[in-house]
């Protein structure tokens, strides 16, 4: 399936345990793009970030006949996820940074920075946040994440800027140094994740590119306290510490 192929339905359906209907977005993605969403969805719930609720969805080949992309299969299993009323698309750009890291959201957007991080996620300016109708913000579009457009399986090799970590880097020295426990802690959180993940659920049929996803997060989990730290830079200057630097007595 190329790039241009890629489809997002969205419409009713209907859940397989209470028969409840909703609407939902449903991804016709390959499926090395399909593992990466699945494997960033879990993430994101299991290290407490905000996101539309995720399901597997079957998806028959009546609901897109006119290309249908699964070649002979009448029934596919797809990405999808719960829409929300009224959400809006958020690009992160010059125009949208400073709202983003008002006092209140400072720590969730450095923690999403971490994140991309952590998932090789450089598409995250392209509007792939989410503004929910209460101004609050969801993280949304994983698909290029885990080195979903390199080369190779899973390859970090061609992953491009981390826009909001730079974002993060510019901050004030007082902010960033308030930033460094939170996000060391966050770091140990999604290392502990990335330890726990269903690979055998997410990528049963493909060994390969399970055994590929694995080793990517892993490498980068690995290195996330690193990135905090560099990040942030060295904290505990005048004027940034709370406790005044004072000479140690001869």
């Amino acid at each position: 399936m190329s790039e241009a192929s890629r489809v997002v339905l969205v419409g009713q359906v209907c859940s397989p345990v209470s028969l409840a209907r909703f609407n939902a977005h449903v991804k016709l993605l390959p499926e090395k793009e399909f593992i990466a969403e699945s494997a960033c969805a879990w993430l994101a719930r299991q290290v407490g970030l905000p996101a539309p609720e995720a399901m597997w969805i079957c998806v028959c080949r009546s609901a897109y006949p006119a290309a249908w992309p699964y070649g002979d299969e009448d029934v596919h299993v797809c990405f999808g996820t719960r829409s929300i009323s009224n959400a809006l698309p958020l690009k992160v750009e010059s125009s949208t940074a400073g709202w983003l890291f008002q006092q209140d959201r400072v720590l969730l957007i450095a923690k999403i920075a971490l994140f991309d991080e952590l998932v090789g996620n450089d598409d995250r300016h392209q509007g792939n946040l989410l503004l929910g109708p209460t101004g609050n913000i969801l993280v949304i579009d994983h698909e290029r994440a885990l080195g979903g457009t390199a080369a190779g399986l899973f390859s970090s090799d061609l992953i491009g800027p981390n826009h909001l970590l730079e974002l993060v880097r510019e901050l004030p020295a007082k902010q960033r140094a308030e930033l460094k426990a939170p996000l060391l802690q966050f770091a140990t959180a999604c290392a502990v994740a990335v330890d726990r993940l269903p690979f055998d659920q997410i990528a049963e049929a493909n060994p390969t590119l399970k055994e590929a996803a694995k080793r990517f997060l892993a490498k980068r989990a690995a290195s996330l306290h690193d990135v905090v730290l560099r990040t942030l830079g060295v904290p505990g200057l005048p004027g940034i510490s709370e406790v005044p630097l004072r000479s140690a007595p001869l």
